[in-house]
């Protein structure tokens, strides 16, 4: 009976310092997104940056969470917006998550205006750009059609390419 009690006290000590230590390699696994090498706190300020069909916006937001699995940022600021000729784009990107898996998920109402058709893209993601150091991400999206706000006869499907950019509060990408 003493051997099987320090035999059971064992593997419950082993079996605390693997969870111990999984905590521990799980915390170290976080993503840090940073801004001239520092961290990014809560609540610090970023801005979603997109290009996309021939116009760009800019909206400020704030970090949510920083430093573990999926980082978080919320983009509830006013959208500035600017187009070429011929091209036309409203709504925004309101949120972002960041996972450590290198992967970026963004949520948006992005309308997008091809000649009379218009498109709305809701969520754009893409493998997370982590190599350069710097939030950056080009990808693909599928744009549902508006049909209420496209004239003419337009596909119900659209593909368009974008990128994205965060950008700290110094105006320069953050960095991981």
């Amino acid at each position: 009976m003493r051997r099987f009690n320090a035999l059971g006290a064992s593997v419950v000590v082993a079996l605390a310092l693997g969870a111990t230590m999984a905590a521990a390699a799980s915390a170290a696994t976080g993503l840090v997104l940073k801004e001239d090498g520092v961290a990014v706190p809560k609540g610090g300020t970023v801005t979603a940056l997109i290009l996309v069909e021939g116009c760009f916006q800019i909206t400020p937001g704030t970090l949510t969470k920083n430093d573990s699995a999926k980082d978080e940022a919320s983009f509830g600021g006013t959208a500035t917006t600017e187009c070429e000729e011929g091209h036309a784009l409203s709504g925004k990107i309101a949120s972002a998550k960041f996972s450590a898996a290198k992967k970026a998920e963004y949520k948006s109402t992005l309308l997008v205006s091809k000649k009379t058709c218009v498109y709305e893209y809701k969520k754009l993601s893409v493998p997370l750009n982590t190599e350069g150091g710097l939030v950056a991400e080009s990808g693909e999206a599928s744009g549902k059609l508006d049909k209420g706000a496209s004239k003419g006869s337009c596909p119900k499907l659209a593909r368009t390419t974008y990128t994205v950019v965060v950008l700290g509060a110094d105006e320069e990408p953050l960095e991981t």
